[in-house]
């Protein structure tokens, strides 16, 4: 840590889902220094003349030609590189693809002169080992974390939001594998991996597959949902009334945000959701529903 930030003389970072245009710029150079790590896939034969030899070099333009279809959005200049687009209003979800092109794709290559005396060329040797996508990771997670972006490239080249209610949701879904009712472990399931999708728009999808499984929840013993979310209550419960009235309340409060909110219902007469309060509610709904489930069949 530097100076300012080891004394507290620096703000803390805002966190936020929105690339800004000097973090686009040094997510790019990231990438760019691993291109010759995709040489097996886009590998192109030279000759050299004055030492008659053949040797293999990074297929620039074959690079690019693939890229236009892949990822069709991402901006590639008059010059045919990929770079920072002109306008402020750019799709950074093509980003977070092309990210994801090189993790989920470089390999580890061995580059050597042909005669260190003269060094006429470099060889490319294309290697089959993937070693190289530990330090990709690495350079991009330190490079989100600079810049306070609420996300994470992960081990598998996905990238996904994270936050402080991650950590949480991550050992719910622990227990979500454990739910003996494929229709509402599918939906919990669903619910956390929209909840995760770096796309701010996913975040209401997530809270609306959330309502779906705590509405499922609430049936999970009885077609009855009172006596069904009931009897689940109780459980929850222990036999502390305290507890009893708190979750019985919390089931009741929930259940009258998803009827009278546009989460499941969008009838002109329901209470619009800002943006700012979809992380509050999947994090209030979770929370419930997570408890929940460690009391279900007991």
């Amino acid at each position: 840590m530097l100076y300012s930030e080891r004394n507290g003389f620096r703000k803390n970072k805002e966190k936020t889902d929105k690339i800004e245009r000097i973090a686009y710029k040094l997510l790019l150079d990231c990438c760019e220094k691993y291109k010759r790590n995709l040489t097996y896939q886009f590998p192109k034969e030279e000759y050299h003349s004055f030492t008659d030899k053949s040797y293999t070099t990074f297929d620039e333009n074959n690079f690019i030609n693939t890229l236009k279809y892949s990822i069709p959005d991402l901006y590639i200049n008059e010059a045919g590189k990929v770079d920072l687009p002109p306008e402020e209003n750019y799709n950074q979800l093509a980003l977070i693809d092309y990210i994801e092109f090189f993790a989920q794709n470089i390999m580890d290559i061995r580059v050597t002169w042909n005669n260190f005396k003269y060094r006429n060329f470099e060889y490319i040797d294309c290697l089959s080992t993937k070693n190289i996508r530990n330090n990709f990771r690495d350079e991009i997670n330190n490079i989100f974390n600079l810049v306070g972006l609420t996300f994470e490239l992960t081990a598998n080249g996905n990238i996904e939001r994270i936050n402080e209610c991650c950590s949480f949701v991550d050992e719910i879904q622990k227990d979500i594998e454990k739910v003996n009712e494929d229709g509402l472990e599918e939906l919990l399931k669903e619910a956390v991996k929209l909840y995760k999708d770096p796309n701010p728009v996913s975040q209401k999808y997530a809270v609306e597959k959330l309502w779906d499984a705590f509405e499922r929840l609430k049936t999970y013993y009885d077609a009855n949902k009172r006596q069904s979310a009931n009897k689940l209550v109780d459980s929850m419960a222990t036999n502390n009334e305290y507890f009893l009235q708190i979750f019985s309340n919390e089931f009741k409060v929930l259940t009258k945000i998803g009827n009278e909110c546009r989460i499941r219902h969008h009838e002109m007469d329901k209470i619009e959701i800002s943006e700012e309060y979809y992380d509050y509610l999947f994090q209030r709904c979770i929370s419930l529903i997570g408890l929940a489930i460690k009391y279900l069949d007991k």
